[in-house]
């Protein structure tokens, strides 16, 4: 203050409010809440300052305290007439040495804006703190400045309500002094009758508005020009006055209009005002104008949206190798999390139409299906805003779609499909837009800048992505063909050398025919090709006319491509091999004269023709040099003409590590020039610490090729982070003579994966460390537990019902509660240890240093976890709302014996399923039980792997009788002998072989080994004729190889194909049906017959089954067991008999236990029998005493 004078004005300004020694109230704890969320500080507060201290009264994030006014921050801040920051506390002489500052809680940031009251008097202020130093955005400062003033509002808003409350304890009923009461008011007030007939009004709430006093007062205050007069409203402010004429006092807010027509929002109390008698008889409108803490708290959700989304993008830009994959996660993001209704990705082409094409996508995209995107200027369809980004390479954002007219032509069909609104992102790398994000509302908006920067900040991450993989992508096919071509070198310069190359240009480029030809001296010129390959095939060589042939193009230029899209003819032998495409390059001597050409042709236009005809010049480069010097040497060094043109370092040094050949690649990288590089040591010239480098030699010789990321040095020591490919080249008689390596520098994008990663290591909603940096600092904890033979623990706790909660009240709402969980985990440990979220609402607590002995470390960890649940268990206040919430935490205790990270957080996720189903809300220590089965499952899978190698499977064989009793056959049962578990049952095994698909190596083992049975059987007349059939499961039917593997066994064995049944399930209905019903068929052309199992149980299709080669039905044995006393399964067998008439088939029963079963199936039709009641499966041994007896 500026004098005595002024502080005591102030001081008897701020005891009129009455309000120091008071509770806390909602209304401020709600604008606190507010503010910590828009600034993202752990700590906000409102503080009112008298002559000695400090009053808080609102807290967030701080145990609230009243602190002398000597070493308050509030106490400075009042002092200035705006926002009074302190950036940091330890750098400032006002506070460095203050004990908040220095001592708990150790404050290092402030912001506080005063409070001050209508009569100019700073009372207190709103303000943030922080733990550490930090910088406030305009836009949070901004909000700082309006929440300010909205607390201001409230305190007077309170006064004025206490003093109206006096008035009516006194009886005042002098409508003049209750009007000298609000005109003093500097909120929005009005006076009514207690029917809500307007008396008067302010000049605050008239002169806002641009209303006359006069056109207002004797009006229903519902009527009031103020409001909408749609029913709804006249309505609920009706409800407001009926209300306060009962007595109530009642808070509102709702929409008012200004004479100009501008809507905007307003809360406001309604006070009812009693005579002595408590009678009501007069109401008091008292309000404030809210539209811009509204308009900023939209702001703030839609940022905070857009900023979980740029964070979320980041871990998946990091581990996105594959660009569709990237493109189609990210638009499911930019759904899921980013609240859109739909997204897709597309890039822009430079053909005829300049057309967009939609690469990915997530949502309904059938309206961009349906219309022509383009980024071409067109007057109609060239307006809209891909259009636009593409062009300008700038966001373009539509709030609305319906008033903006460059969307026109596609307006009612997007209405159609639910969408307002679209923001469209430019893909933008080299000055050059190559693409786009689009982003669908479903409602219409205001564009935030703020947030459209930071939309575009995502795309420019997403293109940064989109450029690095195809980076990465080129890289690897250009380093392939230089690989390719480096091992070529030693070939012999002939024919064969012509097709090697051809055939490697053909792969890596990925044509469906190349060629490489020689121009002779014949008039007219004519071309003769030394290689030609068709679709992997090398064709006859062919002499042709140059003149007409595509290959005419290459006389006057060095590369061309002609392709079906560019309006030119095509040769009729292009047209005859179904070819679209055609690039070549000229093949020249070392005197740049014309020698040949190579060219490739493509059955589809590519989109990467830059690097094919990259790729293309590299073989042609080599093809060129072959063809002029057909008598020379094979050697790399010849090769220098070509590897200058390379942007890598490519060397050769020779087996004592001497440099051989230097290319201009590597004199740019490296700062070396060719004669200072040339007969040196290589390891002194790069290789800082040769260690890696011997190791990677080693790696070399052994194998014949290294490829790998190492570090290396150029002349001036910088570290260079290399990705190196070394191929080892021999001479005629295969010994190894030098090593050939191509380096690149990856450098730049190390720095930027290692720069991104970090950005995975905290998670963006709260703060805590995530999944990542949890396994590291557990890594460390393994460490201690080793080093002072100390116990640790893993708390994995699980907040219970927290889907419920975001449901209900809102993603938004679910936000606040996981941030102050994460508040109140943090206090609940100690500096030690920490507290990780691992995505959704999982926490993981780890306790570090606990007692050598388990017992005292047990107690200490429960002692914690319960410290948790209480702490979880108290009430949270999630804005408006009270919120009471509990959770599960799973733990297990770990020391110096474990040391698998995996393990132990599968132990304490189990221990916290426990703790689930155990009620919820509860702590479970981990116990090896819940371990068992999963170990059990595992170690029957690894046993499984070797059952076949080490002799365990066998077959048994259950037999299939006629109406005579007579075998006619029987089905091959596959049985596994463990050496220590025994027999294990077929239910226990096939399943896990179904799973990790071991079931196809059984699978033909089975058909093996019954197919040597059908030999030995060949050689007696007894069993001559009998029939085996095997069981062959889905995953084994559908693999490529089975016809092929069925017949080759079948020519192996010399047997009769006819003896040989396959047995399908029902399971077969839910393959490809097509696909299965050829395969039969190649096999039933070949005699072997199938019978289709369990059938009735599963998928059956009449439709299906009317086309499938079938020979038989088996009536499963689950209607078989109760045939004599199930209606239902008695009808069900019948029907299958009679099914299997009508179609041809025969029929056999399973699982025949009894005579009358026997008798049941005859009568009605059935003529083949299997089951215990003639005989259980047996080994083979005693099925073949079963058939002599």
């Amino acid at each position: 203050m500026k004098n005595l004078e002024d502080e005591n004005s102030r001081l008897l300004d701020l005891l009129s409010y009455n309000i120091l020694d008071t509770p806390f109230e909602s209304d401020f704890d709600n604008i606190t809440s507010l503010i910590s969320k828009i600034c993202d500080t752990p700590i906000a507060t409102i503080t009112l300052v008298d002559k000695e201290r400090e009053w808080f009264k609102s807290v967030v994030g701080l145990v609230e305290r009243e602190n002398d006014r000597k070493i308050a921050f509030c106490a400075q801040a009042i002092l200035s007439a705006d926002i009074f920051i302190v950036s940091d506390a330890l750098e400032d002489s006002r506070f460095k040495e203050n004990p908040m500052v220095v001592g708990h809680p150790k404050i290092r940031f402030y912001a506080g804006v005063p409070l001050i009251s209508p009569n100019g008097h700073p009372l207190g202020t709103l303000a943030i703190k922080d733990f550490q130093p930090r910088q406030l955005t305009s836009l949070q400062i901004d909000s700082l400045k309006i929440l300010a003033g909205q607390a201001m509002t409230q305190l007077e808003l309170r006064r004025q309500n206490k003093l109206l409350s006096e008035l009516s304890d006194q009886n005042f009923s002098n409508i003049n002094k209750l009007s000298a009461v609000f005109n003093q008011s500097y909120l929005f007030q009005g006076l009514m009758d207690e029917n809500g007939i307007l008396i008067d009004v302010n000049d605050i709430a008239l002169n806002a508005c641009g209303y006359l006093r006069g056109d207002e007062i004797g009006k229903y205050f519902w009527d009031t020009s103020w409001w909408s007069k749609s029913s709804g409203v006249t309505d609920y402010i009706k409800d407001v006055v009926h209300k306060g004429k009962a007595g109530q006092v009642i808070h509102a807010s709702t929409d008012y209009f200004t004479n100009s027509g501008e809507c905007r929002q307003t809360e406001f109390v309604l006070t009812p005002i009693k005579d002595a008698n408590q009678n009501v008889v007069f109401l008091l409108a008292s309000g404030q104008d809210v539209t811009e803490r509204k308009k900023t708290e939209i702001e703030i959700a839609r940022m905070n949206r857009s900023l979980r989304l740029l964070s979320s993008s980041n871990e998946l830009l990091i581990r996105s190798v594959n660009e569709l994959e990237l493109l189609t996660k990210l638009c499911e993001l930019i759904v899921s999390t980013g609240n859109y209704e739909m997204a897709w990705v597309g890039f822009a082409n430079n053909d005829p139409e300049k057309s967009i094409k939609p690469a990915a996508h997530f949502g309904n995209i059938s309206h961009i299906k349906d219309i022509k995107l383009t980024w071409s200027d067109d007057p109609v369809i060239g307006r809209g805003p891909a259009a636009r980004t593409i062009r300008g390479g700038k966001p373009v954002v539509v709030g609305d779609i319906t008033r903006d007219s460059g969307f026109s032509p596609w307006t009612n069909i997007a209405l159609k499909h639910g969408f307002k609104g679209v923001i469209c992102l430019p893909l933008n790398h080299g000055g050059t837009t190559f693409g786009l994000v689009a982003m669908y509302t479903k409602e219409t908006f205001t564009p935030i800048t703020s947030e459209v920067n930071l939309l575009q900040e995502l795309a420019d991450d997403l293109a940064f992505g989109i450029i690095n993989i195809r980076s990465q992508e080129e890289n690897k096919k250009f380093h392939e063909a230089l690989l390719k071509m480096s091992k070529s070198v030693t070939a012999s310069i002939d024919e064969k050398f012509f097709h090697q190359l051809t055939y490697s240009m053909i792969e890596t480029i990925g044509a469906d025919a190349g060629f490489i030809a020689q121009l002779t001296d014949e008039k007219p010129l004519k071309a003769k090709t030394l290689v030609a390959v068709v679709n992997n095939e090398i064709i006859d060589n062919i002499e042709y006319e140059v003149s007409g042939s595509p290959c005419s193009f290459l006389l006057e230029n060095e590369t061309y491509v002609l392709s079906k899209d560019k309006n030119c003819s095509l040769s009729k032998t292009m047209i005859s091999l179904g070819m679209q495409e055609y690039i070549g390059h000229q093949l020249t001597s070392s005197d740049g004269k014309l020698i040949g050409m190579i060219f490739i042709l493509m059955k589809n236009i590519t989109q990467g023709t830059d690097l094919a005809i990259a790729l293309l010049k590299v073989f042609a480069a080599r093809a060129s040099s072959e063809l002029a010097r057909l008598n020379s040497d094979v050697h790399i060094r010849n090769q220098a003409s070509l590897l200058d043109k390379a942007q890598d370092a490519i060397l050769v040094k020779d087996l004592n590590n001497n440099v051989l050949f230097w290319n201009r690649g590597a004199e740019r990288l490296y700062g070396w020039t060719i004669d200072e590089a040339l007969g040196e040591p290589i390891e002194s010239l790069i290789y800082p610490d040769p260690t890696e480098f011997r190791i990677a030699m080693k790696t070399l010789l052994e194998k014949g090729e290294w490829t790998g990321e190492i570090e290396q040095v150029n002349k001036y020591s910088k570290k260079l982070m290399i990705e190196s490919h070394w191929t080892l080249v021999r001479d005629e008689k295969n010994i190894p003579q030098s090593v050939f390596s191509i380096n690149t520098n990856i450098s730049d994008r190390k720095f930027a994966e290692e720069k991104i990663e970090k950005l995975a290591f905290y998670d963006q909603l709260t703060g805590l460390p995530n999944r990542t940096l949890l396994t590291e600092r557990l890594k460390h904890a393994f460490n201690v537990c080793s080093r002072y033979d100390t116990y640790g623990a893993l708390l994995f706790i699980d907040i219970d019902n927290f889907k419920s909660l975001n449901d209900t009240v809102g993603h938004d709402v679910g936000d606040l509660l996981l941030k102050q969980i994460s508040q109140r985990l943090s206090s609940c440990i100690r500096k030690t240890d920490c507290v990780a979220r691992f995505g959704g609402d999982e926490f993981v607590v780890m306790l570090e240093n606990l007692s050598k002995i388990e017992t005292v470390a047990t107690f200490e960890c429960a002692e914690i976890s319960q410290k948790i649940l209480n702490s979880l268990n108290s009430p949270y206040m999630l804005e408006h709302i009270e919120h009471v919430s509990s959770a599960s935490i799973g733990i297990t205790l770990f020391s110096r014996n474990d040391d698998n990270i995996t393990e132990v957080l599968k132990h304490a996720d189990l221990a916290m399923y426990k703790a689930k189903s155990s009620g919820r809300n509860t702590m479970q220590f981990y116990d090896p039980a819940m371990h068992l089965e999963i170990i059990s499952r595992v170690s029957l899978e690894e046993d499984l792997r070797v059952c076949i190698t080490k002799n365990q499977l066998s077959l048994h064989y259950q037999p299939q009788l006629d109406v005579q009793a007579n075998v006619v056959g029987a089905e091959a049962l596959l049985r596994w002998t463990h050496p220590n578990r025994g027999m294990v049952s077929p239910a226990t095994f096939i399943p896990i072989a179904e799973d990790n698909k071991m079931i196809i190596q059984m699978g033909k083992w089975v058909i093996e080994s019954a197919c040597k049975k059908l030999v030995q059987w060949r050689k007696d007349t007894i069993t001559s004729k009998l029939t085996v059939a095997v069981n062959v499961s889905v995953i084994q039917f559908i693999q490529p190889d089975f016809v092929d593997h069925i017949l080759q066994t079948i020519e192996k064995y010399k047997i009769d194909p006819s003896k040989l049944k396959i047995e399908l399930t029902e399971s077969i209905f839910i393959s490809n049906h097509e696909e299965i019903v050829d395969k039969m068929l190649k096999l039933k052309d070949k005699g072997l017959n199938f019978s289709l199992d369990d059938f009735g149980t599963g998928y059956s299709s009449l439709n299906h089954l009317k086309k499938m080669p079938l020979s038989q039905l088996k009536i499963d044995q689950s209607f078989v067991r109760d045939i004599m006393h199930d209606e239902h399964d008695a009808s069900i067998a019948k029907t299958i008999i009679s099914l299997a008439k009508i179609l041809g088939l025969e029929v056999i029963a399973e699982g025949v236990e009894t005579i009358d079963q026997k008798n049941f199936l005859i009568a009605n039709g059935c003529k083949l029998f299997q089951g215990y009641l003639f005989s259980k499966p047996l080994n083979e041994s005693d099925f073949d005493t079963f058939l002599m007896n």
